[in-house]
């Protein structure tokens, strides 16, 4: 799903996405309206990932334009914001990890989460977009899944997000 609010209640329309999945089972794939996939292998990667590391709750994956550190491949300064270019750095990222490999990380961005509805019903996502912290209803969301040491980077993925493409990385205008 690529669910998108023009009220900015983005926890509500997460769970009215998530609530229409069918199945505990099932996996569910969430993305910011402005990523978008750079492999026509992507999907096939997340299904070897979700397969072959079932201790893992939430995956996520590598991107160029990113606030966490661990979650960006090139750096703010990167000049070039073409998407072949980009598209390069997918298939070497791709080449360089084999399918399944991960890397644990504390929490994951809300660009792309990947997770079992199952974690959903016991971890819906905030309604609004604030709380006592900030504007952190993506870190709230992956904060069980954290404690237990279980979200992951599919490393052999990586996407393109537009995030603040026009702006300053650190400019929050839009989340007010």
């Amino acid at each position: 799903f690529q669910p998108f609010s023009t009220t900015k209640e983005l926890g509500k329309e997460y769970n009215a996405h998530c609530a229409l999945v069918p199945n505990p089972e099932d996996w569910i794939l969430i993305l910011d309206w402005d990523v978008m996939m750079l492999s026509r292998n992507a999907y096939n990667l997340m299904e070897i990932d979700i397969v072959q590391n079932p201790q893992v709750e939430i995956f996520s994956a590598r991107t160029n334009r990113i606030g966490y550190r661990w979650q960006r491949k090139t750096s703010y300064m990167e000049p070039d914001d073409s998407v072949l270019y980009h598209m390069g750095v997918a298939r070497e990222q791709e080449l360089h990890w084999r399918p399944g490999m991960v890397s644990r990380i504390v929490t994951a961005g809300g660009f792309f989460l990947l997770f079992q509805k199952r974690y959903w019903l016991d971890n819906p996502f905030q309604e609004g977009i604030y709380d006592q912290y900030g504007k952190l209803f993506d870190h709230n969301f992956c904060k069980q899944a954290s404690m237990r040491g279980s979200i992951a980077l599919i490393l052999g993925l990586y996407v393109w997000h537009s995030y603040r493409l026009d702006t300053k990385y650190n400019n929050t205008k839009h989340l007010l």
